[in-house]
């Protein structure tokens, strides 16, 4: 519909993450497979930059640049690192040389310049700034932003009625009162750092891309409204939730590690012949509970969902903007 006409680059930038992320974590198992996600990583560039949004291209070039820096810098993969720098770069260069209208949005014309301050975005966030500073803690109330701001329309005084300030956080803020977008984010940071990803994890490639998409998502609210429409909200609520399932696994291992030096360190200060068969014990057990937590491939389903909400993501976006 028109959410996914208006926002499917920036479902695109974020799908291209995600198969940058697949493409990696394929290749780190030595799989064939991963030449498929890093052509559907170059083809996700290409959808964004002919759908003409500074946005996309921006999410695209930043997160790829942001998570290639984050999983290969402290981990001693120096090779790795130069690639994933070395094929960003060279997508870039590409862009550069190539980008047509897309770059003029960025650099302007030969003939013209871009003025940021010209912008009827920046106008309107103007305004909303100052009906933001004016507004009480609990807001104007739900859908009573298009006739309250029209009386502080100064800077983007026209016309056209605007249905909302160009910005998720100050929708937010006016509506729901300045106190609002303070819980939301405060419930975000909460989320990230309760489910941060573990290097140890053996999905932190995939993880690691959803909290670089997760956290670009919320700054491109600032400058627009994506996180109002549920053809983009509930994507990236779905990707966000997957955090979950990856530090469950390590905090149950590193509890069960624990139990077992209990264990055995109260066996030993006992009878010999009670601490064998105790130690024996803890070892079965041990055994038991490391092949649980060690992923099978029955047992592979982050990178499979991943993948499927990657294509997904990608071929509805692309085919709207076809």
């Amino acid at each position: 519909d028109e959410t996914i006409t208006k926002f499917g680059d920036r479902l695109i930038a974020l799908a291209g993450l995600g198969m940058l992320a697949l493409a990696f974590h394929a290749f780190d198992r030595k799989e064939k497979f991963g030449w498929f996600w890093a052509t559907a990583y170059v083809i996700s560039l290409v959808a964004v930059v002919v759908n003409g949004s500074r946005a996309g291209v921006g999410i695209f070039f930043l997160g790829s640049l942001v998570w290639v820096l984050w999983v290969t810098w402290q981990a001693r993969r120096k090779r790795k690192l130069g690639l994933g720098l070395s094929a960003v770069l060279l997508l870039l260069a590409s862009f550069l040389l190539f980008g047509g209208r897309t770059l003029e949005r960025f650099i302007g014309r030969p003939d013209q310049e871009i003025d940021i301050t010209a912008e009827t975005r920046f106008k309107i966030h103007a305004d909303a700034l100052r009906l933001l500073s004016q507004v009480s803690w609990h807001g104007i109330g739900l859908g009573n932003f298009p006739p309250v701001f029209a009386q502080y329309r100064v800077a983007s005084a026209a016309e056209d009625r605007n249905v909302h300030p160009e910005s998720d956080w100050f929708w937010v803020g006016i509506e729901m009162g300045w106190l609002a977008p303070v819980l939301i984010l405060a419930a975000a940071v909460y989320w990230l750092r309760k489910h941060w990803p573990s290097r140890a994890d053996p999905n932190f490639y995939l993880l690691a891309a959803i909290v670089v998409g997760a956290v670009l998502f919320a700054a491109h609210g600032l400058v627009d409204v994506s996180g109002h429409r549920m053809g983009t909200l509930w994507p990236a609520l779905f990707l966000g939730s997957l955090l979950r399932g990856g530090g469950a696994r390590s905090g149950e291992h590193g509890a069960g590690s624990e139990e077992l030096a209990t264990r055995g360190g109260s066996g030993v200060s006992a009878d010999p012949q009670a601490a064998g068969t105790r130690s024996t014990a803890s070892l079965g057990s041990s055994n038991k509970s490391r092949l649980e937590w060690i992923p099978s491939r029955s047992d592979s389903w982050v990178p499979r969902l991943y993948q499927g909400s990657a294509l997904l993501l990608g071929a509805v976006a692309t085919a709207w903007l076809a």
